[in-house]
């Protein structure tokens, strides 16, 4: 007999904490930090200043749908080596170490990034494994809000374990 877990891996969200974060949250009642995965449609981001936190595709797919429509899209992402804004689109890319400010502003290092202060935040930031039917322990695991799973030999097959499998960890 044997285990295949394939119950995919988009439904428990990687929510790290943007440097500054609480602060800026407490500085307004109207601020608020949510995952992608809340994202339905971009009008309840007109006229805002949105930044979004990860650059790959949903990232990338975010800003471009909210360019058109809020009054300015950061987009915080690995590749980004220092501030690039791009006026003509309301768009400025950040590296990380990018920090949100109490007053709205996103600082990289003593230096305010260009574009207006920050009203939302959109975390593009992925998921991590969640497996509620499993138990850590019992099977020899780790990965209870992880962004990934040990052992498995080719992200596919329990490495002590060869009787449980995995489909779509990779």
């Amino acid at each position: 007999d044997a285990v295949v877990v394939a119950n995919g891996h988009y439904e428990a969200p990687y929510a790290p904490e943007i440097p500054g974060q609480a602060a800026w949250l407490a500085g307004g009642a109207d601020r608020a930090v949510v995952h992608s995965k809340a994202y339905d449609e971009p009008s309840p981001y007109a006229g805002r200043s949105v930044l979004i936190v990860g650059g790959r595709s949903s990232g990338v797919d975010l800003a471009r749908e909210l360019k058109d429509v809020a009054a300015w899209v950061y987009v915080l992402e690995k590749k980004a080596a220092e501030p690039t804004s791009h006026e003509e689109q309301r768009v400025t890319h950040l590296p990380l170490g990018a920090s949100l400010s109490e007053d709205g502003r996103i600082r990289v290092g003593d230096e305010v990034a260009p574009g207006p202060p920050v009203d939302r935040v959109i975390l593009a930031t992925g998921y991590v494994y969640s497996f509620p039917f499993l138990d850590e322990g019992a099977v020899d695991m780790a990965f209870v809000g992880k962004r990934a799973c040990t052992p498995l030999y080719l992200h596919l097959q329990h490495a002590a374990r060869p009787t449980l499998g995995f489909i779509g960890i990779q």
